[in-house]
């Protein structure tokens, strides 16, 4: 009985089960962040600022782009998309609650870039966090603030 206990908490430890399970609203949260990633790959306008609260904020220090609101935002995406071919992935998210229907989360991120104009030329290469504060309205998660961290930067050849 005593290895059969031993046993049953070995798998419960290596499975995982003693993690809490995300509640819906993370759930919510978490389809968000990767809606985030096709939206802003595909060049859906619509669909893309359907992601952001109104007033959001999004900001990339390492590159000094500062913008508010989902409007001035998606106008950025669309200006992006019209020159670079861009393929974005979320490597892994944490998504904490902060207070009834507000979240933080942690996704670390990789970006491949590379000029429309040019397919041979270099890819750029970003790999960073996202960290975000998000707000569950009527039912939808939203991307209310958005500061992207640039780890590291590379370019291939």
């Amino acid at each position: 009985m005593k290895s059969y206990f031993l046993l049953v908490a070995a798998a419960c430890v290596m499975s995982g089960c003693m993690t809490t399970n995300p509640s819906s609203n993370q759930r919510l949260c978490e389809t968000t962040l990767h809606n985030y990633i096709k939206y802003r790959d595909s060049g859906l306008a619509q669909e893309y600022q359907s992601v952001f609260t109104k007033d959001a904020t999004f900001s990339i220090p390492a590159l000094n782009i500062n913008i508010t609101g989902a409007e001035e935002i998606t106008i950025r995406q669309q200006q992006a998309i019209k020159t670079t071919k861009s393929m974005h992935m979320i490597t892994s998210a944490d998504i904490q609650p902060i207070e009834a229907n507000k979240f933080s989360a942690n996704s670390y991120f990789v970006l491949y870039q590379q000029p429309k104009s040019q397919s041979d030329a270099p890819i750029t290469v970003f790999n960073g966090v996202y960290e975000d504060e998000l707000k569950v309205i009527d039912g939808r998660c939203l991307i209310n603030h958005r500061l992207v961290n640039v780890i590291k930067k590379e370019i291939w050849h």
